[in-house]
């Protein structure tokens, strides 16, 4: 399809990932589903959310219509593009940066520890110039491919306020957040095809933030046979997988450089509190990283 190997013939999610990842050549965006623009793409209004004023306490814009977007194609995919004000990106980027990655939060790097003041540049710290996730809650065990359940650390209270909130105005009021890896992408990186089934329980859902630097997304079905959807998220754009998506192949082949437009920023806000006061350090980083928080919910309810 894409001047692949006929070894890939029935892989068609690899020769999809394959052609959004190269780059000797360009690919093709132009068929990326991009919802900033609804109504040249194949996807369909889901809903019209109201926030609430609370919102505005975890960095959402309070009340106010939100819509998000369901994609036909990926049954149970729910978009919500970017709820966030420009404050609250920074509150929320911040906390991936200067508060998950600390003990008793696990890391990819076992032998290193975050520095204990907090780098003027994270691209040229050891820390963070290597650091690839975190994990907080129930912590996932990326040999074993589950969870350790005797290695179980307090689910950050605030990050859990924010997701019941997105999970109650996009219809999941009973959802409990109890695990949550956060990822860290360099523009020139990516993340395979993957399904995510190590929870105990897949009827629930899996929400997924993005910040900084703008993904393109492939989401397809159970078998890697099915050609996958590709998707641009950006800044502040929440994705949940539910039904026949939460189990579901997907992948991050390219990550995109914003160039001027930074949804973090805004020249009429300042920056009011404390934990993003000193933007510096964060601004550098997101200017050529990603960052991805997703959750989920390890433990059947009864």
């Amino acid at each position: 399809m894409y001047g692949d190997s006929n070894d890939d013939s029935n892989d068609v999610f690899k020769v999809d990932f394959k052609y959004y990842k190269r780059r000797a050549m360009r690919p093709d965006l132009s068929t990326v589903i991009d919802f900033e623009r609804p109504e040249d793409f194949p996807i369909e209004l889901h809903a019209r959310l109201q926030t609430t004023p609370d919102c505005g306490d975890i960095g959402i814009v309070a009340d106010t219509e939100l819509l998000c977007y369901s994609v036909p194609a990926n049954p149970g995919l729910i978009v919500l593009p970017n709820p966030f004000t420009p404050r609250g990106q920074r509150q929320w980027i911040s906390r991936t940066l200067r508060s998950y990655p600390h003990p008793p939060n696990r890391t990819n790097l076992k032998a290193l520890r975050p520095p204990d003041l907090f780098p003027a540049s994270l691209n040229r710290d050891t820390f963070y110039k290597q650091l690839r996730w975190v994990t907080l809650g129930v912590h996932h065990d990326w040999d074993t491919k589950v969870y350790d359940l005797e290695n179980v650390s307090a689910f950050p209270a605030c990050l859990g306020t924010l997701v019941k909130k997105l999970a109650a105005l996009l219809g999941y009021p009973g959802f409990e957040p109890e695990a949550a890896i956060v990822n860290y992408y360099a523009v020139n990186s990516t993340l395979s095809g993957h399904v995510d089934r190590s929870e105990l329980d897949l009827d629930s859902p899996l929400f997924s933030v993005s910040f900084g630097q703008t993904a393109v997304f492939l989401i397809g079905g159970a078998t890697r046979d099915i050609k996958p959807t590709a998707m641009f998220l950006r800044s502040g754009d929440v994705v949940v997988m539910s039904g026949e998506s939460r189990v579901a192949y997907h992948a991050v082949p390219l990550v995109l450089p914003r160039g001027d437009d930074k949804p973090w920023s805004s020249a009429s806000e300042g920056c009011g509190d404390s934990a993003v006061a000193d933007w510096s350090s964060e601004a550098e980083y997101l200017s050529d990283h990603r960052i991805n928080l997703n959750v989920r919910q390890v433990f059947a309810k009864s």
